[in-house]
């Protein structure tokens, strides 16, 4: 992105930003495409292999057709306290969370739980306190006390957290749910994509000729619209039809967003902190993503494990049968709790269908929490568009 920033002047350098946010959101968003045709054909190890012909493309293409930008930090040194305290405050804070959503049953305060947030907190205080200090720190602090910048970022955290990571919840429900393939459920997921690849160039003129902060916080209101058209489509008879509008909605906010948001964040960013402006705006998009997945797995794990308590012993079954079957359920948690519901065993059993049924509206429950949940967090990011980020003219 900063390369792009330097390369590109004026005008110029909104539609290279619209057009460079336009293949990052489609890249992100096509990925359950792609993903889902290596799989079917090749099996799940491709796609890890497949990185490597595209890397070395990419090499290739970089010598070749990228020039040389001057060298305005020749003499910056490498951060490495920085590097260190920051990867350990996200790590321990991250797995402070997963442990959590892989033990429903731990309390927050627990010894367990605590100690990690405890240790990610201190981190992040031992990383302020030496970015301040040192004269060559990986993150200009000074940065933060730009309203439009944290605007800025913030925005990106809700676009991670909000439509990326609601894409992993979508596709479980494709699959697990809806029977459909991975390949079935990653050309359905096009509907999301492909708003990035028709949106993003005109972006990047719209945002040049009108305000970059009314359109990203616009359309992340419109994203809040969609989550919320998600959420009402949630049943156990949910259809690709009835997710198709709410669907379309993620895709255009995408589409919108990710393009504008590359080139809002370099406005008012003095060239020679266009790297690390760009390398925090992607820093908090993929904090988003990684936090919004745990978080929102908290949300639809707990409304799961809720319903299946309260509704299970309503269930015609020996007492020795439920109380087996429904421990099965919550260890299995929402994206496994089919396979068990579901298997040829248990179908085979008189009640067997009164099983299926709870499992299956606790999983609608569940993933209606998620959309509401994410409806929150984006029109949270609207927000922070509308009182924190200026109408500002690139250098």
């Amino acid at each position: 992105m900063a390369l792009v920033a330097v390369s590109f002047k004026g005008g110029k350098r909104g539609v290279a930003l619209g057009i460079l946010g336009s293949v990052i959101g489609l890249s992100s968003a096509s990925g359950p495409l792609v993903g889902g045709y290596l799989v079917a054909q090749f099996g799940w190890r491709s796609i890890f292999y497949v990185n490597i012909p595209i890397g070395i493309v990419a090499i290739i293409l970089t010598l070749i057709y990228v020039d040389e930008v001057p060298d305005i930090s020749r003499s910056q040194k490498i951060d490495f306290a920085g590097m260190f305290l920051s990867a350990a405050s996200l790590f321990t804070l991250i797995y402070g969370l997963i442990l959590k959503e892989s033990h429903p049953h731990w309390g927050w305060l627990s010894g367990q739980i605590i100690g990690w947030f405890g240790a990610a907190i201190l981190f992040f205080i031992v990383f302020i306190v030496v970015e301040s200090r040192i004269s060559q720190p990986m993150i200009n602090l000074t940065m933060f006390k730009n309203p439009h910048f944290v605007g800025t970022v913030m925005v990106a955290l809700a676009l991670g957290a909000g439509i990326y990571s609601y894409n992993t919840y979508l596709t479980a429900l494709m699959q697990n749910y809806m029977g459909y393939s991975a390949l079935g459920a990653g050309v359905r997921q096009l509907t999301i994509s492909i708003w990035s690849l028709l949106l993003g160039p005109i972006t990047g003129y719209l945002g040049n000729r009108y305000s970059k902060k009314w359109m990203i916080s616009g359309s992340l209101f419109l994203g809040g619209i969609g989550f919320l058209l998600l959420a009402n489509a949630m049943t156990v008879k949910v259809s690709f039809m009835a997710l198709w509008p709410g669907m379309v909605l993620m895709g255009i906010t995408n589409g919108l967003v990710n393009p504008l948001l590359n080139s809002a964040g370099m406005e008012g960013v003095a060239v020679r902190e266009m790297g690390m402006a760009s390398g925090l705006i992607n820093v908090f998009r993929q904090i988003g993503v990684t936090l919004g997945i745990v978080c929102l797995g908290l949300v639809q794990n707990k409304v799961y494990e809720t319903y299946l308590t309260q509704h299970f012993s309503r269930v015609n079954m020996p007492h020795a049968a439920a109380k087996a079957i429904h421990q099965a359920l919550v260890n299995a948690g929402p994206f496994s709790g089919h396979s068990i519901a579901f298997s040829s065993r248990l179908s085979q059993t008189p009640f067997g269908h009164a099983v299926q049924q709870i499992v299956w509206q606790a999983y609608a429950n569940g993933t209606r929490a998620v959309s509401l949940a994410a409806a929150g967090i984006v029109i949270a990011g609207g927000l922070c568009a509308a009182f924190l980020m200026r109408n500002r003219k690139a250098h």
